[in-house]
């Protein structure tokens, strides 16, 4: 009988064998994780271009682009508007439909459009044929996957009693250059208006800078701004303009927890800036974020994009040459 010279395993091969295949699954693991990464980041411009189209859509239909949102109780458009977020006269007075709202048919959301009264003011007692609140109801077009938002599909909105999780959107339209803020608009800085702003009826010949070269969409995230008030940044809700029974503490017309809005404007409004929660361009995406134009085409900024070229993205009509970006 003839003995096997085979010898086993030692231990100190095995050992080796498992660190190679321990090193092979670390070199592998951030290249799935990019893969994913990558997948992300196109579902996220796919999202961003649909609305985009929705928008493209809504404007064949009326002549002119949705407002951001609308202050029913303010018929002029582009005049005048007091400040509405300060109106406590009765609940839910400050809440309106925003650009959201009005695409909806656009969306293929025909339902859902049909079951909101966009004439009235909305808050909590707004419930819809499926029992849901208006304000929860969760649209995944509207969701970005790489957003860390603890709260999953909603957004925490700062309150008295800290209660209220409206449905998100990490979609936000553009105010330009704070061109739109103020108890009153700033007709001097009408070149500086972005797509969106309060009763907005923005057409394409407002838009002497080419649809091509403005911002219509911007992507904003759902964690905690790092400016000197977290509170600020909530992100945004696909909704419109939410402020539940006016006990908002700290926030501003454009604040993220409770609008559908951002702007542009100097460092702190840069892409992933300090104030992300107010500003148009913030993401989960790494070094960037989704913004979709005029013209309908969805485009990845850098965070190393220069504010003055976001400025001018952001302003319909400044009649700045944009290079590339």
């Amino acid at each position: 009988m003839r003995l096997s010279n085979r010898k086993a395993f030692t231990l100190v091969e095995l050992l080796v064998v498992i660190a190679i295949i321990g090193i092979l699954i670390g070199m592998l693991l951030p290249a799935v994780q990019q893969v994913r990464e990558a997948a992300r980041r196109s579902a996220c411009a796919n999202n961003s271009r649909q609305l985009a189209l929705g928008h493209l859509n809504f404007e064949s239909a009326n002549e002119h682009f949705p407002p951001g949102w609308n202050s029913w109780n303010r018929p002029s458009p582009f005049e005048r508007y007091s400040a509405p977020w300060n109106n406590r006269s009765a609940p839910y007075a400050g809440n309106y439909h925003g650009w959201g709202y009005y695409i909806l048919p656009f969306i293929e959301e025909n339902n859902l459009f049909d079951q909101i009264d966009g004439n009235v003011a909305f808050g909590n007692d707004h419930i819809l044929a499926s029992g849901v609140p208006e304000t929860n109801q969760v649209l995944p077009l509207f969701l970005c996957t790489s957003d860390a938002s603890e709260h999953g599909d909603y957004n925490f909105v700062y309150t008295d009693d800290a209660t209220s999780l409206p449905a998100k959107s990490n979609y936000i339209g553009s105010t330009g250059m704070n061109g739109w803020s103020g108890n009153r608009i700033n007709k001097a800085r009408r070149h500086q208006w972005g797509t969106h702003g309060p009763n907005s009826q923005v057409t394409f010949s407002n838009m002497s800078d080419g649809s091509s070269n403005t911002i219509l969409l911007g992507e904003r995230n759902s964690l905690p701004e790092t400016g000197p008030d977290p509170r600020k940044n909530q992100g945004a809700i696909w909704i419109g303009r939410y402020q539940k029974n006016h006990s908002h503490v700290g926030g501003s017309n454009f604040s993220g927890d409770f609008s559908s809005l951002g702007r542009s404007g100097w460092r702190n409004y840069a892409v992933n800036g300090h104030y992300r929660g107010r500003g148009i361009a913030s993401s989960g995406h790494p070094a960037g974020a989704t913004v979709s134009l005029g013209d309908g085409s969805s485009h990845f900024i850098s965070d190393n994009l220069d504010v003055r070229i976001l400025q001018d993205l952001t302003s319909i009509a400044d009649g700045d040459t944009i290079g590339k970006f």
